[in-house]
């Protein structure tokens, strides 16, 4: 059996006569919102078990399944997953239900766009489907929707050293503290897909499709403005990736991304992104699959892939260029300027609710 680092830390000192959460904390170093989820996951695994009075107690693993802690896979592994001719698949490889995971927070606008988002999942997306939207709710989920409710999390605003910062929703925090909380309640288990409600698949989508590994740039180029949290959080995440020797790839291409809840929480432990900003996913596969070979997806005219949407869309160029982009690729993004383009185009194509819609 395989364990994570944090997973091998807290077995451990269940072994060694630590009953409590409290006392895991303490003979673990980790934190106590780290430590419930993975006693949580531990459980699952079948290796802890947990009484009504809250006390755990060990089931020890025989000799014959050594437990191997790791965070970084082998880079063949990698490459399995990471298939550049994406519509090949590999029918024994196909997962039976996969967990969507779309952290929300609820605008008029955004609303429409999850609405739409999840009409192209239920349209496209090749395979069962099972929906945790981790924040904000609207009023026409169905139950085929797995609800989880998250107060937007506020931070101290980045001043320089001031006695008094304001606090602030940080986008990127906000999101960890999102994922934190799904694999927290076990919503979200093992391999996961992570996307937005901005994001909508445009053809026949595979889960191989998704676990393809795809980059925009890297870190260190121009991420917006100067000031800005993105562009803040995008040169401490490139920092850290620094400091630990490892790639600052920008894996940020607004595209659905797969990920693992028990690799997911190491890392949010490792670089302690609880209180601060980093680019999480980036944080992510920098840190899991270093010596990965990701596919360029810029999202620019170019890019093959997905398409970024931001501006507004008149004239005959443009028109033909929306025709390309929901002809020939995969994904798009947009934000609230673009989507007033975009939504009739969706409306058009998917004018029929899916099985998450009232």
């Amino acid at each position: 059996m395989t364990l994570t680092d944090n997973q091998k830390k807290v077995y451990d000192a269940v072994l060694a006569g630590s009953s409590t959460v409290d006392y895991i904390v303490t003979n673990t170093g980790l934190t106590k919102q780290t430590v419930n989820p993975v006693i949580n996951s531990l459980i699952k695994k079948e290796v802890l078990t947990k009484s009504e009075d809250g006390t755990i107690t060990p089931i020890v693993i025989p000799a014959t399944s050594p437990v191997i802690p790791t965070v970084v896979e082998e880079s063949n592994d990698i490459q399995k997953r990471n298939l550049e001719n994406s519509n090949v698949t590999d029918p024994e490889s196909k997962v039976e239900e996969t967990t969507l995971l779309i952290p929300y927070i609820s605008t008029p606008t955004q609303g429409a766009e999850l609405k739409a988002a999840l009409r192209t999942w239920a349209k496209h997306y090749d395979g069962k489907l099972r929906v945790v939207i981790v924040g904000d709710r609207e009023d026409w989920f169905t139950d085929q929707i797995i609800h989880i409710a998250h107060e937007p999390h506020m931070i101290a605003k980045e001043c320089g050293g001031c006695i008094a910062p304001v606090l602030e929703v940080n986008p990127q925090a906000d999101v960890a503290h999102k994922i934190l909380t799904a694999i927290a309640t076990n919503e979200v288990q093992g391999d996961f897909i992570l996307s937005n409600d901005d994001i909508f698949l445009l053809g026949r989508t595979t889960f191989e499709d998704l676990a393809a590994l795809k980059f925009r740039g890297k870190l260190t180029d121009d991420l917006g403005k100067i000031d800005g949290p993105y562009r803040i959080n995008a040169g401490r995440t490139a920092e850290s990736l620094k400091k630990a020797g490892l790639p600052v790839i920008n894996y940020g291409t607004h595209t659905p991304m797969v990920l693992n809840a028990d690799k997911m929480l190491d890392v949010i432990t490792q670089y302690n992104a609880f209180d601060k900003g980093y680019l999480l996913t980036s944080l992510y596969y920098n840190t899991v699959y270093p010596d990965a070979r990701p596919i360029h997806t810029p999202g620019n005219q170019q890019c093959r892939i997905n398409a970024s949407v931001y501006r507004p869309l008149n004239g005959a160029e443009d028109a033909a260029l929306v025709d390309d982009i929901f002809s020939n690729r995969k994904f798009i993004n947009t934000n609230d300027t673009g989507w007033k383009y975009l939504e009739p185009i969706f409306n058009k194509l998917n004018p029929s609710p899916s099985q998450f819609e009232k």
